[in-house]
């Protein structure tokens, strides 16, 4: 009896000893992945997840590995592992639970299944309630979204405002990145892009490389949609250069490449940047970055007057492979390319899901997008109307590109009804505004159209401001913005001496001499 007896204590104790051993191997592999060591997490993690006997010790050793999942790029694999956490989180800590999932309903937005996001907003709704503000905040994004992205655009998009609204008192940058969705799905570009840019200061601050990655991601997909090329490319490029030195997965960047160089008519760039999204999409099922490439390979194609070969390719947003959030954005596109095609009944239940999500929004983004959408399917008074309103919804040109659009497609239905003196107006504008962009195709067609009203626009030179590199265009700006060169260095982790070659070759493209016309100089690529 006594030598059972002391069996069993010492099982108890080498088991308590086991435990205790996998405890400290989790802690060392969270500070490793907070400190951006990935394949030290990973392995430091496989080594303790065996040991680990603890409920809330196994629940945090699934949240860790289900995040390095997501951040590596594996969705898949991520959301299972989350899922399961944020079940044993359930009755553990209601907090870290919705945390868990609100990682979980990230990675089902990778995979773009509506009905992942449907089970992880049922999952938050399970759980016990929480007076916590920021814990009512996490329930209402998982919930909107899946309602939105399910159809039910009026409830999903009232409990997303309620998220970007309490956005106002977050300071840490993961609760900055999942507002910034819910910014970004409502169409509040400018809300995102200010919810992200917050979420980066405060990276940089603390010195959490791997959330700055991800953000500047964002940043740059954000500005792609909203038609702003230089500052896309500039902050895609920045965060895939951070995601490749940390391992982690920079999928979106290659769509917001894709996009810029769609903008630009840059088809080379374009297709180039497509080819390696769809490559890593295939391999990894991320859904979103394949049907980001097909938007901006739809949009190319637009651009290029081909609307044909843009309808075929945009239509596959709307089928099994294509994306719910992305088909949002890129619907304008393809009721232009079936307007442009004489297919318009292709984009007839795209218009109308697309209407439903601009009424039951009721900001100007999507707005002007709709009525944008009438016009092209309108013809005459009817369409000038519509035309008009879009312009007066995004009067402060959230989306400059999309605006300059909405002019050329106003002028050339104003020069079709024979009254050129106001086409004039819009298509110079719209030529303006293209021109600046670079959006090379764009500018050719508005040029064309003036010259069909009876005026010869000349071809301006290309903006000194392209000849940037993205990376001068971000020392560029922060040196208008009064920021000196060790700070520059600072915030875009460069040494100080790549921060003086980057401004000495800013200073000779553009021909200046100091920091004082440099500042006097719109470089925000906007």
């Amino acid at each position: 009896m006594a030598a059972a007896a002391d069996a069993l204590e010492r099982a108890a104790y080498l088991s308590k000893q086991q435990n205790e051993r996998g405890r400290r191997l989790l802690g060392a592999a969270k500070d490793a992945w907070l400190a951006g060591q990935r394949d030290r997490a990973g392995t430091l993690l496989a080594v303790a997840e065996p040991l680990l006997e603890d409920r809330m010790h196994r629940a945090t050793g699934k949240q860790l590995g289900g995040l390095i999942e997501l951040r590596r790029g594996m969705p898949e694999k991520a959301y299972q592992l989350l899922l399961d956490s944020a079940r044993d989180f359930a009755d553990l800590d209601v907090h870290i639970a919705l945390e868990t999932l609100v990682l979980a309903g990230e990675a089902a937005s990778f995979l773009g299944d509506p009905d992942l996001a449907a089970e992880v907003g049922r999952l938050a709704l399970a759980l016990p309630e929480s007076s916590a503000s920021h814990d009512r905040l996490m329930t209402a994004l998982l919930v909107g979204l899946a309602s939105a992205l399910h159809g039910d655009a009026a409830d999903g998009i009232a409990l997303l405002r309620e998220v970007v609204e309490g956005a106002s008192s977050m300071e840490d940058p993961a609760q900055l990145l999942w507002a910034g969705r819910a910014a970004l799905y409502l169409g509040e570009l400018d809300v995102a892009r200010a919810l992200y840019d917050r979420g980066v200061d405060r990276a940089e601050r603390t010195g959490a490389v791997g959330m700055l990655a991800i953000l500047l991601d964002r940043i740059g997909w954000t500005e792609a949609i909203a038609g702003r090329p230089a500052q896309a490319a500039a902050s895609a490029e920045r965060g895939m250069e951070l995601a490749g030195e940390l391992g982690l997965d920079a999928g979106v960047a290659l769509g917001s490449l894709a996009l810029v160089g769609a903008i630009r008519g840059d088809e080379q760039a374009c297709r180039a940047a497509a080819e390696r999204a769809h490559a890593l999409a295939d391999a990894r099922h991320l859904r979103i970055v394949a049907a980001a490439a097909d938007w901006a390979l739809g949009l190319l194609e637009l651009g290029l007057g081909r609307p044909g070969e843009a309808l075929d390719r945009l239509l596959a947003l709307a089928g099994r492979s294509g994306h719910p959030g992305i088909l949002l954005w890129a619907a304008p596109d393809l009721v232009e390319a079936a307007a442009r095609a004489g297919r318009r009944d292709r984009c007839q239940a795209v218009a109308e899901r697309f209407e439903r999500w601009a009424t039951g929004s009721g900001l100007p983004v999507p707005a002007a997008a709709a009525a944008r959408c009438r016009g092209l399917l309108s013809h005459g008074d009817e369409a000038v109307e519509q035309y008009a309103a879009a312009l007066e919804y995004d009067r402060h040109a959230q989306r400059p590109f999309e605006r300059a659009r909405t002019q050329l497609a106003l002028g050339e239905e104003l020069r079709r009804m024979r009254r050129r003196s106001e086409a004039r107006t819009h298509l110079r504008e719209a030529m303006e505004v293209f021109e600046r962009l670079a959006a090379g195709p764009w500018a050719e067609r508005a040029r064309a159209e003036l010259r069909a009203s009876g005026e010869t626009a000349r071809r301006r030179d290309p903006s000194t401001l392209q000849q940037l590199t993205p990376q001068e265009l971000q020392v560029a700006r922060l040196a208008g913005d009064g920021a000196s060169n060790p700070d520059i260095a600072a915030k875009l982790f460069l040494s100080k001496r790549t921060v003086e070659y980057h401004l000495q070759k800013v200073f000779a493209k553009l021909g200046l001499t100091s920091r004082v016309e440099l500042a006097r100089l719109d470089v925000t690529g906007r």
